[in-house]
């Protein structure tokens, strides 16, 4: 399994300089981070660098992505950090997709910064035990797209 850096919990307002409570302002990347970009340069629309686990034929690299700015100030989207890649996990056709790009995320964690995804019923994010965990949604399933959050909106890895 991958090894990934550990953080705060996931989901909105985890930067490292972030307060709770801060103004929404605060949370305004004002465009997609530079590491959101590469890996859907990289990943989604091209070939990845890694082969593992090697990336379908047929993957629909025109899929339709979304970025920023998201639903609400403490969102990640928000903050620059975070893609949907729609594809649905209700369709047998596209679900091997989605299935794949969960384990490629999984797997080149440490690459791309990956601090979590959530696809169908299905989540994993970094800093859970060490170095990653998987676990069941539970009410928040994720069936018409697919939900992929880095670490740092401002890593100098990226550019």
């Amino acid at each position: 399994m991958a090894r990934c850096l550990q953080t705060r919990p996931a989901g909105g307002r985890v930067r490292e300089d972030d307060v709770h409570g801060t103004d929404a302002a605060a949370h305004d990347a004002g465009a997609p981070s530079p590491g959101i970009l590469k890996f859907i340069r990289d990943v989604v629309r091209g070939g990845p660098p890694s082969a593992t686990p090697p990336k379908p034929d047929d993957f629909p690299g025109s899929t339709l992505v979304e970025t920023y700015p998201g639903h609400s100030a403490a969102d990640v989207h928000f903050e620059g950090r975070a893609a949907d890649i729609y594809l649905d996990y209700t369709d047998a056709a596209q679900r091997p997709f989605g299935d794949w790009l969960f384990e490629f995320c999984v797997a080149n964690c440490e690459t791309y910064q990956i601090q979590g995804v959530i696809w169908g019923d299905r989540q994993w994010f970094s800093e859970a035990g060490t170095g990653g965990g998987y676990g069941k949604v539970g009410t928040r399933k994720q069936h018409d797209h697919y939900h992929l959050g880095t670490k740092d909106h401002q890593s100098q890895w990226f550019r």
